[in-house]
Formats: structure tokens, C-alpha cells, sequence
């Protein structure tokens, strides 16, 4: 009887301590979103890492009129562990996306090498002496890629969450947001581009809910208990 109670409670960490994490397919499942208004849109990042999950959400919402970069910019100034590198190629044609970054161990410290220094989330760079194809991150529990000339970040959009990512045929700094639409960036190593992976929030860890902890906590005192009766009803050792 113990060792099905154990078999129980160990099963019942196991499920406790799955992650809740799943893909989001509505705007309605993003956890962190930033600015206010009554328009909402998506903005995905998939780093492509190859090495676990690394595509993930976050939300924007604002009124009036707003665009891809308007997004970035306010994400990356905000608490959500975003850090872009732009380019700014001038005459009208707006900033390009060399490199994306997330705090994803959440411990507030993010750095790449070569250094970058950001400001509000943002590092500017030129094509002549600011870009590093394959600059990494300082915390290897954290996320970096960079590309221009080996590789790039490729701009995917699509009205609502149901349709189809499509390539952009603008840049970030001339797509008009709509309310519902969706805007991910997925990195195309070797120039091959292809559209995010489905995402998942970023904030959500795998770690039991409190009242998961309670029920471990209660579970755990039953085991402590029922062993310890058993000690006493035990029958004295024949001699």
C-alpha cells in the first residue's frame, strides 16, 4: 500500500510539473502585452535555435495609426526582454532588423559579443562597421542572432490569427498594423526563409501552480504519516 502511494504521489508531481506552455493560436491566449488602446496585434520571434523552443509571443496593443517598427520599438522599451539591432537605411526607407534578442532566463542581465550597447532595448548599427553575422549572447541561457550577409532576419505578416503567414512585401517601418493582424520574424540562416514556427508565451514556466504545491504539500504529509503508523503497528520481530 506505501508503494502505491508513492507511485501516486510521484505521478502526481510528474503532471504538476508539466508545463503549461502550449502553442497560441488566439490573441486572446498571449500573456504579455504592452502599450494601450482598443487594437491588438501579435508580434512573433522565432530565433530558429534548433535546440528547444524558440519561437515566442508577445502582444501590442494602441490606437490610431501604428506600424511593424512602432511595435518592436515599444516591446523592446518595455519589461519583456526584447533587444533588436537596427539599421537605419535613411531617404525614407526606414530601419531594417539586423539582430533580435530575449533575456529568455529572465535573470535581467542580457549582453552579446561583440558588444552592443542598447538603449531603451535598441542598438543602431551600420553596414559598414555595426554588423556581426553571428554575434552570440554573453548569457548562453539567453537568445541572439544576428545576419546580413550570411544569413537575415525574414519579415512574415498575416491579417488574423487563422490565415496563412505570408512574406512581407514592405518593411517594418512601412507596414501599417491592423487590428487582429499578426507580424513574426523568423531567422533565415544561409538566406533559406521560411515563416515562424508556431509560438508560445514566453512567460510560462514549468513549475507546479500554488495550489499544485498545496496538494503536493498535503500529499507529502499523508506518505509521512502513513509511514509512520506502519512503524508502529508493526508487528515486533519473532526471536
Amino acid at each position: 500500500m506505501f508503494r502505491q502511494l508513492v507511485l501516486c504521489l510521484g505521478a502526481f508531481v510528474g503532471l504538476a510539473g508539466t508545463a503549461q506552455a502550449g502553442f497560441v493560436t488566439s490573441l486572446d491566449d498571449v500573456d504579455v502585452w504592452v502599450g494601450t488602446g482598443s487594437n491588438r496585434a501579435a508580434f512573433v520571434v522565432d530565433w530558429k535555435t534548433f535546440s528547444g523552443t524558440s519561437s515566442f509571443i508577445w502582444g501590442y496593443r494602441w490606437d490610431g495609426a501604428a506600424t511593424g517598427e512602432d511595435m518592436l520599438r515599444a516591446l523592446a522599451a518595455s519589461n519583456t526582454g526584447l533587444y533588436a539591432n537596427l539599421g537605419d537605411f535613411g531617404s525614407g526607407l526606414g530601419f531594417a532588423l539586423f539582430g533580435i534578442g530575449f533575456d529568455a532566463n529572465h535573470n535581467g542581465v542580457f549582453g552579446v559579443s561583440p558588444a552592443l550597447t542598447f538603449t531603451n532595448g535598441i542598438a543602431s548599427a551600420d553596414r559598414d562597421g555595426g554588423l556581426a553575422d553571428g554575434r552570440a549572447p554573453t548569457d548562453p541561457g539567453d537568445f541572439y542572432r544576428e545576419g546580413w550577409w550570411t544569413g537575415y532576419w525574414s519579415y512574415w505578416i498575416k491579417p488574423d490569427a487563422a490565415s496563412d503567414w505570408g512574406y512581407s512585401d514592405t518593411g517594418m517601418s512601412g507596414r501599417a498594423l491592423k487590428d487582429g493582424s499578426w507580424d513574426g520574424w523568423s531567422f533565415a540562416a544561409g538566406f533559406d526563409a521560411g515563416p515562424p514556427s508556431p509560438a508560445s508565451n514566453p512567460s510560462v514556466v514549468s513549475t507546479p501552480e500554488p495550489s499544485s504545491w498545496i496538494l503536493l504539500v498535503i500529499g507529502a504529509g499523508t506518505l509521512i504519516v502513513y509511514a509512520r503508523r506502519q512503524r508502529v503497528i508493526a508487528p515486533a520481530p519473532q526471536v
